[in-house]
């Protein structure tokens, strides 16, 4: 990928939403979290994107291993880190400023026991540069770092990027096996095809999703461990990290989003009194998207 396909050239801002009142913890701790895969909100969300890689296995050719989906997933996933973030695109609000409606939709009612969401800007190629800077010091082995967007199964718009994005996963690994059978060299052949398998698996979802135009950050390690080879044991756990903390800089905020709620103004001017705290002049606004909108019909 060359440096103008980067996807802060498109998109120099993302945004992320959460609990209105993991907004303070975010500003004083610094740092966003990585979930590991397994402890997403749907773990289906993994074994969907699996799913399709072992129907394109079928569809193009029986006779390469659709076992080489299972067992690059059981070996690979075991350090994989997922952070959400979302376009912000005035197109999927109602108006500049008053976020994602599908969003608040989730964080602005009592649902899961707490009541408003926030959604938080950041500068996109700084949030890169903090979470690429940060896992070297942190994870074992390789470790490689994916920032893209959600590709949504069954939207048309998203048709002939997941096919292509298919057909360079199936490239990978058909070189990879050539080389294992020619027994040659194939460090760097794996490393090209465990990257596109995660690319896949992470970055798939079902179209239902589609609402959320999701941005991942995508944190996970290469280990030069043996694939397709029934000699090398498989990992006995996942790794012992439920999350990984990234550190960032607060000057990375560019705005906050104070999503539709009982007690917004007031939730707003809390807001602004921890960025004071902080000598922070980042705007904070009130979502004018009323609460009625937001609770579900």
């Amino acid at each position: 990928m060359s440096d103008r396909d980067e996807i802060w050239h498109k998109y120099p801002a993302i945004c992320h939403y959460t609990k209105y009142e993991c907004v303070e913890k975010i500003i004083e701790s610094k740092t966003l979290w990585a979930r590991h895969f397994r402890h997403l909100d749907d773990e289906r969300e993994i074994i969907h994107a699996k799913d399709m890689l072992i129907d394109y296995h079928t569809k193009i050719d029986k006779r390469l291993p659709i076992r080489a989906v299972e067992d690059t997933y059981n070996r690979y996933l075991t350090d994989v880190y997922v952070t959400s973030f979302t376009m912000p695109d005035i197109k999927i609000g109602l108006k500049e400023n008053d976020g994602i409606l599908g969003m608040w939709r989730f964080y602005g009612t009592n649902k899961g026991g707490f009541e408003g969401g926030c959604c938080i800007e950041f500068k996109t190629k700084s949030i890169f540069d903090a979470y690429h800077a940060h896992i070297k010091s942190i994870l074992p082995g390789d470790c490689a770092l994916i920032l893209d967007k959600v590709l949504y199964d069954g939207i048309n718009r998203c048709k002939g990027t997941i096919e292509c994005k298919l057909r360079s996963y199936w490239r990978h690994l058909k070189n990879l096996i050539h080389k294992l059978k020619k027994g040659e060299p194939h460090d760097d052949a794996q490393t090209k095809y465990v990257e596109e398998f995660i690319s896949c698996i992470s970055l798939f979802k079902h179209q239902a999703f589609f609402e959320e135009r999701e941005i991942r950050s995508v944190v996970f390690t290469n280990p030069r461990k043996g694939i397709l080879n029934d000699d090398e044991p498989l990992p006995e756990s996942v790794s012992a990290f439920d999350r990984l903390e990234i550190p960032f800089n607060l000057n990375d905020i560019t705005k906050i989003i104070v999503g539709p709620q009982r007690d917004q103004k007031i939730k707003e001017n809390n807001i602004k009194t921890v960025l004071n705290r902080y000598k922070l002049t980042i705007p904070v606004i009130s979502s004018s998207i009323p609460l009625s909108r937001v609770k579900k019909e």
